[in-house]
């Protein structure tokens, strides 16, 4: 139908318009060949025909038909749906043709050679295209201003741009064509390319964020975003999107300094980046705190029993005591202060990185410059001298004193001389029925208050004294304990207490300050055997109605 409609029309017009003389319609002796190139793409046809002499109808050429000269011929080139590919031009032995009216028409010449006559059509080509949330892309055809659809085609050889329109808030993941990510060929969120073929496109969007690395001197440090291996430097103060992983790298510094910290939203990240890398994926703006410092060293002081010492650096004016160890800037001058000891003892060593440093110290202080980490290790031991442990007489009681030898409680020497750091054990005094305590002295000082369940220890570092104060209480009192009768006293496995009233609470205790025994006493008189206990001195105590009393027990 589309061949004769379209031949019929030719034919028409050049029957009205043409007014072919009597002359044209006779036949010419001479003739020329026709050829009819057909075009290659699918859909496309090329026809060509001539209205004989006489005949309202036309006659189709085939190609390789011998044409007269002088004969006008009616050509046709169309493409059928769907193609509906457009078409560009009509050639004639290689030239292109105007179209004359509603088709195109030639007029075979004089001549020798074939006439050849070729139609050329464009190419079509489809473009799909696709985004995420958070954006959109538009596409353009060169010469238009109206947005393609999805699925349109599109003649060949015509330059497409790709707007990216991300939302509020939001930035360009990805865009990619025909498999290939052409995000960073991007100019003014725009992406052209000529179309050569079918082009599928697609769009991703995310939610943008903010890095921020704060300024900071004498130094730098590289941060990137990871994209399936590919990395992509982000400046100090760029966009990051979400979802996206960060990757920060050790700082750089200047010769004569070190990192002190780096902070990612004031979390320390410090040791985790010193391996080399950190990487963090994205979910919020991210600022990164860098703090540079003058390059430092380490101290390392050790504890040590019998004294202190002390040391410090000074840096820009600022003196910062180290006594405990701690960072000192490179070429600081470190002063290490001559130990202190405490009495009784005596320095054997100080090392300094396993150099003892003992007898160099001038005016009390070693100085040096920090050019490395150092370990400071002083070494000091008790002096090998004996003290003299004094115990004044006590009226109307006892106080019982022990030493502790190897780790075992003995007796002090009868000569009362103890060796220098020897641990004295130090029982609350016993009284005798009606006295009562003042106070107890261990040279100057008073230690009547500081016995913990009964005891109290004390290191021997020099000559000790100990005095003991009481009263005599006279009065009920008095007599109330002048009724206590304790037999035998000392004794081997039991004792008896009489005189004490019914319903009084009778308790043991050692000289440690623990209850041996216990036991509310009764009518007449109260036993109390301690057998299985270690021989010594122990404290009675009776005690009914807020009154109380002591008394001292003797275990042979």
């Amino acid at each position: 139908m589309k061949k004769s409609y379209s031949i019929f029309l030719s034919i028409l017009f050049c029957f009205l318009f043409c007014s072919l003389s009597a002359q044209d319609a006779q036949l010419n002796a001479a003739s020329r060949k026709v050829i009819i190139e057909a075009p290659a793409e699918p859909g496309t046809h090329l026809e060509v025909a001539y209205r004989p002499a006489g005949s309202f109808f036309p006659s189709y050429v085939q190609s390789g038909q011998q044409v007269d000269v002088g004969t006008t011929l009616i050509i046709d080139a169309y493409s059928d749906n769907p193609t509906k590919l457009p078409l560009v031009a009509v050639r004639v032995n290689g030239e292109e043709i105007e179209k004359s009216g509603s088709g195109y028409t030639y007029v075979i010449p004089e001549g020798e050679g074939d006439i050849v006559i070729s139609a050329e059509f464009g190419l079509l080509y489809q473009v799909d295209f696709s985004y995420s949330l958070n954006g959109r892309i538009e596409l353009y055809a060169a010469g238009s201003e109206e947005p393609l659809t999805t699925g349109t085609r599109v003649n060949g050889n015509v330059e497409i741009t790709v707007k990216v329109i991300p939302d509020s808030g939001c930035d360009l993941l990805s865009l990619v064509v025909n498999d290939e990510n052409v995000t960073g060929q991007l100019a003014n969120n725009e992406y052209k390319f000529v179309l050569k073929k079918n082009t599928s496109i697609t769009a991703s969007f995310q939610k943008a964020y903010r890095l921020t690395v704060e300024p900071f001197e004498h130094g730098s440090m590289r941060v990137a975003i990871s994209d399936k291996g590919d990395l992509s430097d982000v400046p100090s103060d760029g966009k990051i999107l979400d979802g996206q992983t960060l990757i920060l790298w050790w700082p750089t510094v200047e010769e004569g300094y070190e990192v002190g910290s780096v902070l990612m939203n004031g979390t320390d990240i410090t040791e985790q980046l010193f391996s080399g890398t950190y990487n963090h994926v994205v979910k919020g703006d991210v600022n990164v705190t860098v703090t540079i410092r003058k390059k430092t060293y380490g101290l390392t002081v050790k504890d040590f029993v019998g004294g202190t010492i002390k040391a410090e650096f000074e840096d820009e004016g600022v003196v910062t005591d180290v006594s405990a160890g701690g960072r000192v800037p490179e070429n600081a001058t470190l002063k290490i202060y001559e130990p202190v000891l405490d009495e009784g003892y005596e320095l054997v060593y100080v090392s300094l990185n396993g150099s003892d440093i003992k007898d160099q110290f001038k005016d009390g202080i070693y100085s040096l410059t920090m050019k490395e980490d150092v370990m400071l290790v002083v070494k000091a031991k008790e002096i090998d001298k004996m003290f003299k442990l004094t115990i004044d007489e006590i009226e109307g009681g006892s106080i019982d004193v022990q030493v502790y030898v190897g780790g075992d409680l003995a007796d002090v020497p009868a000569d009362g001389n103890i060796k220098n750091g020897t641990m004295l054990m130090i029982s609350e005094p016993v009284l005798e029925d009606g006295y009562e305590l003042v106070s107890v002295m261990l040279n100057e000082e008073d230690i009547t208050a500081l016995f913990e369940e009964g005891v109290y220890f004390h290191t021997m570092r020099q000559d000790v004294t100990i005095s003991v104060k009481t009263n005599y209480v006279s009065g009920v009192e008095e007599e109330q304990a002048d009724r206590v009768r304790i037999y035998p006293n000392p004794f081997a496995e039991s004792c008896v207490v009489s005189g004490v009233a019914a319903g009084t609470s009778v308790r043991v205790f050692n000289m440690t300050g623990a209850c041996v025994f216990s036991k509310v006493a009764g009518t007449g008189e109260t036993e109390i055997r301690l057998s299985g206990l270690a021989s010594g001195v122990y404290i009675l105590k009776l005690e009914k109605d807020g009154d109380s009393s002591c008394h001292k027990l003797i275990r042979k």
